[in-house]
């Protein structure tokens, strides 16, 4: 009778399934290791939620104007492309923003904004002379680096591609996603979302 009493719940909490209000994509740590953070009192959880009312509940563009400004969204999200061109005058790499994904995600963000961002950047060593902007697209700009030795300018190439893709455009950086939860006020045919 003990063993069963002990046994049966630590079977249900092996199951890590979860489902958060109709969301799919929420994901949080249950069963044993929850259980092992709790009884260890980790200070770093793996899951940390929050849950933020917003003032205005009805406006779902106001719900995604907040989840813009507080998920982190990285350069590689919002580019269309980062191209690599070789020619005669020179090696750089061209980046076009979505302009549909940026106005999705209501963040508003142009090329002078990015070219900010990247300067700001103290792992990737451009200066201001290396980023240029196109004067007829405020979604597009070029990014030359500052090698030009031979087979140095291709790594280089190649590293400042990988690290641009990493930079944080929008957003807080320990806030890796968030959710808008859409649920029926029940005192009225409105939606509320959260």
């Amino acid at each position: 009778m003990t063993s069963q009493s002990i046994g049966e719940p630590g079977t249900q909490m092996t199951l890590k399934t979860f489902h958060f209000a109709g969301v799919a994509s929420m994901n949080i740590t249950l069963g044993v290791p929850r259980i092992k953070e709790i009884i260890n009192a980790t200070s770093q959880i793996s899951t940390p939620i929050i849950t933020a009312r917003l003032v205005n509940e009805t406006d779902p563009l106001v719900a995604r104007l907040v989840k813009g400004r507080i998920e982190k969204t990285l350069l590689g999200d919002i580019c269309e492309y980062i191209k690599e061109v070789y020619s005669q005058e020179g090696c750089y790499l061209k980046l076009r923003l979505s302009e549909k994904t940026i106005n999705e995600l209501e963040l508003q963000i142009k090329a002078k904004d990015v070219k900010t961002f990247i300067l700001n950047t103290p792992r990737i060593n451009l200066k201001e002379n290396n980023i240029e902007l196109n004067p007829y697209d405020d979604y597009k700009l070029s990014v030359i680096p500052s090698t030009s030795a031979g087979e140095k300018v291709y790594f280089s190439l190649q590293m400042i591609k990988r690290k641009l893709r990493q930079i944080i455009v929008k957003g807080i950086p320990s806030i890796s996603r968030a959710v808008i939860n859409k649920e029926k006020d029940p005192k009225s045919d409105e939606f509320m979302f959260f």
